[in-house]
């Protein structure tokens, strides 16, 4: 394939992918291609787990936040109060 720039996006484009270390420029925008195809897998899955916690409040299956602090600081051995600082 081959994609035509204008000379200024041709020279933007090098300037980014030699200071992301990449000597060539297609080498760049297949890691820029890969990199989108993580985000937007990432973007399904948080927006997947949201709705599963929406659909779980909808349905009352929550319980009260200082119970699961509670239960999560006696799990690992911390104090309730432990800000971690």
């Amino acid at each position: 394939m081959t994609i035509t720039l204008s000379e200024h996006y041709r020279t933007l484009a090098q300037q980014q992918a030699n200071s992301a270390g990449y000597s060539d420029v297609a080498d760049y925008l297949e890691h820029l291609i890969d990199r989108a195809e993580v985000q937007a897998a990432d973007r399904l899955a948080t927006v997947a787990a949201v709705r599963e916690g929406l659909a779980d409040v909808a349905a009352g299956r929550t319980r009260p936040m200082h119970a699961a602090l509670a239960e999560l600081a006696q799990k690992h051995g911390l104090s309730e109060s432990d800000d971690g600082n």
